[in-house]
């Protein structure tokens, strides 16, 4: 015996997989948002009718839409559990660079602290025009 459908079942919303606040890392579709490949996310609302969602940075910024199938849950300890673990000073020390893995100096500290050192900035210049002058032979 065959059983009929129910009406509008096929039209009702699907329930996001990701809850307001939690995290999550983009991984496909960036010709479609603002959200950047690798950057932890938090997200911020979502609309069960598109399948999309919104997410916030760690500066408060909210992006646009995204759909739920470009982004993945992050589950594991992050940024915001370690920095409640660690001394202060490490945290400070730690919030001098950018990125997660291969930690890069962020330019506005690099410029600081170039610009702190006064000998230092006079050898990287001397050092640059000396180059300039007379580059090395392959």
């Amino acid at each position: 015996m065959h059983t009929p459908k129910r009406q509008g079942a096929r039209n009702r919303p699907k329930p996001c997989p990701f809850q307001v606040g939690s995290r999550i890392r983009p991984n496909g579709g960036y010709d479609y948002h603002d959200y950047e490949q690798g950057r932890t996310y938090f997200v911020a609302d979502t609309d069960p009718n598109d399948h999309t969602l919104r997410a916030r940075d760690e500066t408060g910024r909210v992006g646009s839409f995204i759909r739920w199938t470009d982004c993945t849950g992050i589950q594991d300890i992050g940024w915001h559990w370690l920095k409640d673990q660690l001394p202060a000073d490490a945290v400070a020390l730690l919030s001098a660079f950018d990125g997660l893995e291969r930690l890069k100096l962020r330019d506005d500290v690099t410029t600081a602290l170039v610009s702190e050192i006064p000998s230092l900035r006079q050898a990287i210049l001397g050092c640059a025009a000396k180059l300039e002058a007379n580059p090395p032979l392959p």
